[in-house]
């Protein structure tokens, strides 16, 4: 019977082996017999099993650097992001479940009640620490689609 393959890699991107089209998952081990049979059927497979591919594994950005990614944005992109933080009911910050979560509440209480130009550091601290615990939360909101500040970034 003759099969097709399908290369598989770790989420780093490392070639591990070969998926057979009935299923069966083949090592990437010179010395197993399917392995050898995969090869001589399909020589290409021999490249494609040694060439990496782009690593999907991601890891969580620093808070500086996600908070220095918010206070370049323009006023009104940060003021977009505090509205959308704000809205719904309950409020969306208050819903957070992440990590972060009593640190952002204890922010946004501070924030929605101090008049002072405290305010505006402790909106952009809270939408940091949202973003880091919802990586994808700033990554082309509906809000304000030009904004793209994932709270992740890739292994590398």
């Amino acid at each position: 019977m003759a099969y097709t393959y399908t290369v598989q890699y770790t989420n780093r991107g490392i070639p591990t082996g070969l998926l057979r089209s009935d299923g069966a998952c083949v090592p990437n081990a010179p010395a197993n017999s399917d392995y050898q049979a995969a090869i001589k059927e399909y020589p290409e497979l021999v490249e494609a099993l040694a060439t990496p591919i782009a690593p999907t594994e991601r890891r969580a950005r620093t808070l500086l650097a996600i908070y220095n990614d918010l206070n370049a944005l323009s006023g009104a992109q940060k003021t977009a992001i505090w509205n959308d933080l704000t809205s719904g009911n309950p409020v969306k910050l208050s819903t957070n479940i992440g990590p972060a979560a009593d640190g952002i509440f204890l922010i946004w209480r501070t924030a929605v009640n101090t008049t002072t130009a405290f305010t505006a550091d402790m909106k952009l601290t809270a939408a940091t620490f949202y973003t880091r615990d919802n990586p994808n939360y700033l990554v082309n909101p509906s809000f304000d689609p030009s904004i793209n500040i994932p709270g992740d970034e890739l292994v590398p």
